[in-house]
């Protein structure tokens, strides 16, 4: 199951989630993101209730375009515990999601990660 997020329900949807959350960031007028959405059900499918998918359209949420510094589409991040970690900003197999979702549930770092707080 995909989560629609927002920028008035991104506290409730992804910082206060007891899971980790992967969010693509992408608009309706993006045709890799339409072509993404496929392999990013496919993981949200995969994972179960182990990571919360979440879905933002930065047409209509400019604030979390901005807070996450959105400059490609797809966009696609990890959060947990507070703390980003950017995964993709281009179109990826459900495949390679997967492998770099399960890397982040098993404790990887990216050199990039930050925190949210």
């Amino acid at each position: 199951m995909i989560h629609t997020v927002t920028d008035d329900s991104f506290e409730a949807e992804v910082m206060d989630a007891a899971v980790p959350c992967a969010i693509e960031f992408s608009a309706a007028w993006c045709a890799m993101c339409e072509d993404m959405a496929p392999a990013f059900e496919k993981a949200a499918e995969h994972f179960g209730d182990a990571v919360r998918f979440c879905s933002v359209d930065t047409g209509a949420n400019r604030k979390l375009a901005i807070k996450f510094a959105v400059g490609s589409l797809p966009y696609v991040v990890y959060v947990a515990d507070g703390k980003v970690t950017p995964l993709f900003d281009e179109l990826v197999s459900a495949n390679r999601l997967i492998e770099r979702v399960q890397f982040m549930l098993d404790g990887g770092q990216a050199p990039t990660t930050r925190s949210l707080r």
